[in-house]
């Protein structure tokens, strides 16, 4: 599970590192970039509150990450995501 605090309308982690790194960490910090990504909003979050991502890597190959989760705020779920990122690899 990865905390995460949100702050003028970006997700970051207590290193300062988005939520996405998630992705980048799968590829071994490899180069990627963003195929899909799908947000799921299911109820607002207040300036101040405190958000957290229950996100999991579901796969991995060496050319695909495929991640999903849910961005937690007190007792609610307040997010619904999931995304594709291709590993780029340099010759």
């Amino acid at each position: 599970m990865t905390r995460l605090a949100m702050q003028w309308h970006v997700v970051r982690g207590p290193d300062g590192r988005k939520h996405l790194d998630l992705a980048w960490e799968a590829a071994h910090r490899a180069p990627c970039t963003t195929i899909q990504l799908n947000t799921h909003f299911l109820a607002a979050v207040q300036p101040g509150d405190f958000v957290e991502l229950r996100g999991e890597v579901t796969r991995a190959t060496t050319g695909l990450v495929f991640v999903r989760g849910i961005l937690v705020a007190g007792d609610r779920d307040v997010a619904a995501v999931d995304g594709i990122w291709r590993v780029l690899r340099t010759a």
